[in-house]
């Protein structure tokens, strides 16, 4: 899912879904410190850091997802 914001300048910028890592952890079904070592592998490319948060796109996730799907 995706949503516009309008900047002052009129300008559109696309906001994209994000996780938080304890998020992506409930996701995955795995331990936050799994999750921590799979970003930290750079399994989710995209992934960044707010303070000491991380934020992980839903898409590069289920993308991860699809890559690894038997089948």
């Amino acid at each position: 899912m995706t949503t516009k914001h309008h900047a002052k300048d009129g300008m559109t910028a696309t906001a994209q879904t994000l996780f938080t890592l304890c998020e992506l952890a409930g996701h995955l079904r795995v331990h936050e410190n799994t999750a921590r070592r799979l970003i930290a592998k750079g399994e989710f490319p995209t992934a960044f850091k707010i303070d000491r948060d991380w934020r992980i796109p839903v898409a590069d996730v289920d993308a991860w997802i699809s890559a690894r799907a038997i089948g």
